[in-house]
């Protein structure tokens, strides 16, 4: 389990229910990896300054993935983090209300993949491109 210890001090504003659905994520990180497990407390520390920062968008589940992503690929915190935040910028789409960036990146796929028999499989089975993007 990660430390609760603070790291950035604006964190101290960050609403307890958006702390308790990011520590529920948290574990399920070691999908991508079992050295994933070895930076829980990064990642968290990450999650907990963007949700300082951007309180707007706060947290939604998943990001503790896209976290995960940019803890493994950076050799500090710091770096890890500015890597994070510029792409959580690009692509707040995927999370703000109406989750607009995922409505197009479903359209793309769905334009790319429309004759492979994986994803016509999915489609005769009523899984649509946005359940699994």
């Amino acid at each position: 389990t990660p430390s609760k210890r603070r790291s950035y001090e604006l964190d101290r504003c960050v609403a307890e229910d958006s702390i308790k659905e990011m520590d529920l994520d948290l574990p399920r990180a070691c999908i991508l990896g079992s050295s994933i497990s070895t930076l829980s407390g990064r990642i968290r520390a990450l999650l907990l300054r963007h949700l300082a920062e951007d309180p707007e968008l706060g947290y939604c589940q998943g990001m503790h993935l896209v976290a995960a992503v940019f803890s493994k690929a950076s050799s500090s915190q710091d770096e890890a983090y500015m890597r994070f935040h510029r792409f959580m910028e690009r692509a707040r789409g995927l999370w703000v209300p109406g989750f607009p960036l995922l409505r197009v990146g479903a359209a793309q796929l769905d334009a790319v993949a429309k004759t492979r028999p994986w994803y016509v499989h999915l489609r005769e089975n009523n899984v649509e491109s946005s359940m699994f993007l």
